[in-house]
């Protein structure tokens, strides 16, 4: 039985329409636009970790924007390093994984050669500004090139 011209269509879409307004703000003309005061916190955010990026000793571009950008691009890949071992026991293997480990690296692959031993290893590139949601990111990516 399809039953027409229920009130339940219309009382879910005001349903909707008020949790869409209430999670995202609702502006007079119904478009959502972020708070400048909330922008400006997390770009606060950003200059932080731009600085802390900076005293770490890493080489980050001199212009905030620039540096945003790689950092962006580090969000989701990996840096690999490959570790030569000479096979002379378990505990030197167990050492060595272990000393990785400490170091946030995991050991995806081992092949043998000879009595080498090559340990193949991953680790998530490290990223500053992952930590900031990326909803929140692209609300400040046009302020940051007026900065």
């Amino acid at each position: 039985m399809i039953m027409k011209n229920t009130l339940l269509p219309k009382g879910l879409f005001v349903f909707v329409t008020i949790l869409l307004c209430f999670s995202f703000g609702c502006s007079e003309t119904g478009t959502s636009e972020p708070e400048t005061n909330e922008i400006d916190r997390y770009w606060e955010k950003v200059k932080e970790l731009y600085q802390k990026a900076k005293e770490s000793g890493e080489k980050v571009p001199e212009n905030i924007t620039d540096w945003v950008t790689e950092d962006i691009k580090k969000i989701g890949t990996w840096e690999y390093k490959i570790v030569y071992l000479d096979v002379e026991g378990e505990s030197a293997l167990v050492d060595e994984l272990n000393k990785m480990g400490n170091d946030r690296w995991e050991c995806f692959w081992v092949e043998k050669k000879n009595k080498r031993l090559l340990l193949f290893f991953k680790r998530p590139r490290k990223s500053y500004l992952k930590a900031i949601p990326m909803r929140e990111i692209l609300k400040f990516i046009p302020q940051s090139e007026s900065q």
